[in-house]
């Protein structure tokens, strides 16, 4: 079986939503393929749901223009879509001496990235300005940023969904994309034709009679579920797979392995508090190799939780130019690492009663740098990088991605386009 489209997405989370929405909107019919069977089911779903200011990413980098620019469209688009945005603002803390150092380039960086406005600059608090907002918090310093937030990331991809579909776009669920090859005749072209090879869940519901030894005279729902295999063929491809990316521009014949970067895989614990937050705001220490440490976030509910951590993770690809399933992680969350973050939460809220803490839900991130150097930045691999028309591989889109994900719709549907 086989079926044509203008232009194909790989990945139904939020940024990848995002961009089949720029496309769709540029007139393109766009076509979702997503391995699972709703939307943001993966990253998009295990993480803190916070938009970040655009403090933390080097100047000029992708991460922070997506980042800056990403949160005022989110922000903006939000209040036009009634998703819930709240902009609670977050205290980065200092909790001794030595941290003041550090806390100095943050605010320094801050500026460098645009974040000058009354609405969007950070703001040092001595520490008994620090408890007037927090009174649990314990600090030497700290620094305000009034514009951090948090946004109902369902809502958010419920919304991208609807405006897909309500410019003729549409998503196929259940569909794994398990290889595909380039017209070795048109790869220089503009626009080339691409073919995947997909993998679609058909799901069947029979209804099957009970012997009458059960249940007389009733019939129960059953469920079975076969595999067909499609051909899909388009000109424009963009690959938002997340975690799978990497592999699964591996397993397209004619796309240079050398523009394919090493990947790594970091998994993110997080553990609820029990107890009523004793906070109003989101509270961070400063940023540790490979994320932004053990912070405290609230959810729309008021519920506090604390994550996530850096967990150095194997990976779980099949084999050579083998699409990764993400459904092979482990995404149980330890109890024994508890213990770490008792340590660290203390650190800035010292009467975080014992016991308080219970396992929540981890998530995984995608990494471009190895542990040693983990801070890289978003990568888009386009036709300069690997001479395919019309292709758009999105790399190592973890944090600030929900934050970004309108701002690298916009760039992939230009890049895909031939407009940037």
């Amino acid at each position: 079986m086989a079926i044509r489209a203008d232009a194909v997405v790989i990945g139904a989370g939020v940024v990848g939503l995002a961009t089949a929405r720029a496309l769709a909107k540029r007139g393109r019919e766009v076509l979702v393929l997503e391995a699972q069977g709703r939307i943001g089911s993966i990253t998009s779903s295990r993480n803190s749901e916070v938009v970040h200011a655009g403090i933390y990413y080097p100047t000029g980098s992708l991460k922070a223009k997506a980042c800056v620019a990403g949160r005022r469209m989110l922000q903006a688009y939000c209040h036009d879509r009634n998703v819930p945005f709240h902009q609670l603002g977050k205290l980065i803390v200092a909790t001794t001496k030595a941290e003041l150092r550090g806390m100095a380039r943050l605010q320094r960086q801050a500026v460098l990235n645009g974040l000058t406005s009354p609405q969007e600059a950070l703001r040092y608090l001595q520490p008994e300005e620090a408890r007037k907002l927090e009174p649990e918090v314990s600090c030497v310093a700290a620094l305000l940023s009034p514009s951090t937030s948090i946004v109902d990331s369902h809502m958010l991809m419920l919304a991208l969904q609807a405006d897909i579909e309500a410019n003729g776009g549409s998503i196929a669920f259940h569909s794994f994309v398990t290889g595909g090859h380039i017209a070795a005749d048109k790869a220089s072209s503009s626009e080339s034709h691409i073919r995947l090879n997909v993998l679609v869940e058909d799901e069947v519901h029979s209804s099957v009679n009970l012997p009458s030894t059960q249940q007389n005279g009733s019939y129960i729902q059953q469920r079975h579920s076969s595999t067909i295999e499609v051909d899909v063929e388009c000109k424009i491809l963009i690959n938002c797979a997340g975690l799978a990316a990497p592999s699964l521009a591996a397993s397209i014949d004619g796309i240079p392995s050398e523009s394919i970067p090493a990947h790594f895989f970091a998994k993110g614990n997080y553990f609820a508090l029990m107890c009523q937050s004793p906070f109003s705001h989101l509270v961070y220490p400063l940023p540790q190799p490979g994320g932004l440490g053990v912070h405290a976030t609230i959810d729309f509910s008021g519920r506090c939780r604390f994550g996530p951590d850096v967990q150095w993770v194997q990976s779980v690809e099949g084999g050579p130019n083998a699409p990764l399933d993400c459904d092979r992680f482990d995404y149980d969350v330890d109890p024994a690492r508890a213990e770490t973050f008792y340590a660290a939460v203390r650190r800035y809220w010292p009467a975080l009663p014992e016991g308080a803490l219970v396992p929540d839900y981890a998530g995984i991130r995608p990494k471009l740098g190895r542990p040693e150097n983990p801070s890289m930045d978003f990568v888009f691999s386009g036709p300069p990088h690997h001479g395919v028309g019309g292709l758009i591989n999105m790399f190592g889109i973890e944090s600030p991605g929900l934050t970004s994900c309108l701002y690298l719709g916009e760039c992939a549907a230009q890049m895909s386009l031939g407009c940037s």
